[in-house]
């Protein structure tokens, strides 16, 4: 016969006549990282039979005076020390996933540790955009603009259009206006804490002088 004359055609069903393999591992569509969550307390003294709302005292600090030094028959100047207090009101949040007991009975892999992990993953995403959310939220704001400079802007709003990636000099710049302007407490020891976006983080890790100083550190040690 010429070649041509004949077409083959596949007349199998589909179906586990033709495919009946079932992979014994369980794949997961991946969560985006929580990291806003690790850095949130919870308030101590503060839980269930509380009420619905919780009030929070802020006490600021004395101005320093120009001169404090008194003669020996003047009074003692007296300030006055006065607290802020911020409310916050509770309210719940909640979600829930649904599966038939017929699922539960025939389901080759076990739905209900499947919805429970899914549910509690969702919680924590929740959870850590929230608190995203409340960080974002601060007054200062800071905006790199060129290489070596930026702008802060105390309103809430950024001050500039970025012109550049984050770099070292800006991380620097910001961490002196924590130190000598806002008088930040440190988060740990003698530390602040930033939480940064992958390509924010990128312009620092790719920054000349990270780089020169991470050439004196050993494998494996990290540089704060």
């Amino acid at each position: 016969m010429p070649i041509g004359q004949f077409t083959w055609t596949v007349d199998t069903p589909t179906g586990v006549l033709k495919n009946h393999s079932l992979s014994a591992k369980l794949r997961e569509e991946s969560y985006p990282e929580a990291v806003f969550g690790r850095y949130v307390a919870v308030e101590p003294g503060f839980g269930m039979k509380k009420g619905e709302s919780h009030n929070i005292t802020r006490v600021g600090r004395l101005s320093e005076p120009t001169n404090a030094r008194i003669s020996e028959t003047e009074k003692v100047p007296i300030e006055k020390l006065l607290p802020a207090i911020r409310t916050i009101t509770v309210s719940e949040w909640g979600r829930g996933v649904e599966y038939t007991d017929l699922a539960q009975e025939l389901s080759t892999f076990d739905p209900a540790s499947q919805h429970q992990k899914a549910l509690m993953e969702q919680i924590t995403q929740v959870m850590d955009t929230a608190a995203a959310a409340e960080f974002k939220k601060a007054t200062t704001k800071y905006t790199p603009v060129t290489a070596s400079s930026g702008t802060f802007s105390t309103t809430g709003v950024a001050g500039a259009t970025a012109g550049v990636n984050f770099s070292l000099v800006h991380a620097q710049q910001i961490r002196d206006y924590l130190r000598e302007t806002l008088r930040a407490r440190y988060y740990n020891s003698s530390k602040y804490i930033a939480i940064g976006s992958v390509k924010a983080l990128r312009g620092i890790k790719n920054d000349p002088q990270f780089i020169l100083w991470n050439q004196h550190l050993e494998r494996g040690a990290l540089l704060y």
